[in-house]
């Protein structure tokens, strides 16, 4: 059974919503919105699917008011990915956006779907 993009995001926003604080959403923070913030892009597959799993790549952009604090954020959502099996692959530099003001900082997560149970594993 393949995956549902939709399911397999619904359970990602689940596990980023328990950082208290933390805003998750799908699209990308306007000027209005409450930071700290959390975009959860839809995963892509990267690769061929090797017996029962697919390996899926998601990646996760944290905004927050300064520097140092979109960092903490980071290492909160990065800490509860890898906890649920998500494997980060890298991330990027800070960078400050024009429209907000606000900083973000983005990270690659890997993970895999196994077609046969339907649950999310490690892909290391």
């Amino acid at each position: 059974m393949l995956p549902s993009t939709r399911n397999i995001m619904e359970q990602v926003h689940t596990w980023l919503s328990e950082i208290e604080g933390l805003e998750v959403t799908l699209t990308l923070p306007e000027n209005t919105a409450k930071f700290p913030i959390c975009v959860i892009t839809p995963p892509i597959e990267t690769g061929n699917m090797i017996q029962q799993y697919i390996n899926l790549r998601f990646s996760v952009e944290v905004w927050n008011n300064t520097q140092y604090t979109t960092m903490d954020t980071y290492d909160l959502v990065k800490q509860k990915l890898i906890e649920n099996d998500l494997g980060l692959r890298n991330n990027t530099s800070i960078y400050q956006d024009p429209i907000t003001q606000k900083y973000r900082i983005t990270g690659n997560f890997e993970c895999r779907y196994n077609c046969i149970t339907g649950v999310l594993e490690p892909n290391f």
